[in-house]
């Protein structure tokens, strides 16, 4: 039996890598807040789907390549 937290985060990494919006957007709440450790123009608190949504599209543009990683136990 699959873990459906797991599958979710599967499936918005390979929405983010396809560049699939909508499919990035249906894992998301719309009230999310993405915070972004850091100083730099990229870091910060980012609200709701939109700011969060470009913020992966900023990424994307600096060929940024993000790989699930699991730090616990999945049965």
């Amino acid at each position: 039996m699959s873990d459906p937290k797991v599958e979710a985060i599967n499936h918005f990494f390979s929405a983010y890598a396809a560049n699939d919006v909508k499919g990035m957007s249906a894992i998301l709440a719309p009230g999310i807040e993405w915070n972004i450790p850091g100083h730099h123009p990229l870091s910060g608190t980012k609200r709701g789907l939109d700011e969060v949504v470009s913020f992966f599209d900023q990424l994307g543009k600096a060929a940024f390549q993000a790989e699930p990683v699991f730090l616990g136990r999945q049965c």
